[in-house]
């Protein structure tokens, strides 16, 4: 029997995020290396797909979490299930899942109490249930485990890159399009998110 790969590919329904970025850039690597057997599932007919990707995306019929939490399993039950994006479905065995961070643990603050108590409701039967758990540096791992997201030892390592900047051009024009001058500037790029922003 052959076993297929798909991607939940909810990320691409809705405004990119830095997580939503690293399962973009994951998806295109994975289908630059061939998309025989590897197939995308995302959320309902009417979600908008917000960032293209180089192969269809099968929708479903419902939306948001149940659909993930209840067609997506249903729908690919002999597949192998691929989770970029911190969720997953809870009570499905054969798929693997990132779980970026323990934002929700250190960060309580800077999300709502619904989306902090869905987080500790399914993120630690996610990562127990699921059968492959990956997170981005020893330091989330680390975290992870400490807050019980994660049961000790589980969690391999994948770390994020920062090679989609090299398919941005660079324009010489910029510093002297802004009256600025070459070693004599230092820019800072942040938002506004506590969890993300430096502190000074």
């Amino acid at each position: 029997m052959t076993v297929n790969l798909v991607v939940n590919a909810r990320f691409a329904t809705r405004q990119l995020s830095g997580v939503d970025r690293v399962a973009v850039e994951l998806t295109k690597a994975l289908l630059a290396l061939g998309s025989e057997g590897v197939s995308l599932s995302a959320t309902g007919p009417n979600a908008d797909v917000v960032t293209p990707l180089p192969i269809n995306i099968e929708r479903g019929r419902f939306r948001g979490h149940i659909w993930e939490q209840i067609e997506l399993p249903i729908r690919h039950s002999k597949d192998y299930l691929l989770n970029l994006c911190n969720t997953g479905p809870a009570a499905f065995r054969n798929q693997a899942v990132i779980i970026h961070d323990a934002q929700t643990y250190l960060e309580p603050g800077a999300y709502s109490w619904a989306f902090r108590s869905w987080y500790k409701l399914l993120l630690p039967r996610l990562a127990r249930r699921a059968q492959l758990v990956l997170t981005i540096s020893e330091y989330s791992r680390a975290k992870l485990e400490q807050f019980g997201v994660i049961p000790p030892g589980k969690a391999r390592i994948l770390p994020n890159g920062a090679d989609h900047i090299l398919s941005i051009e660079s324009d010489p024009n910029t510093l002297a399009r802004y009256g600025l001058e070459r070693g004599a500037t230092f820019s800072r790029l942040a938002i506004l998110a506590p969890t993300r922003t430096w502190r000074c």
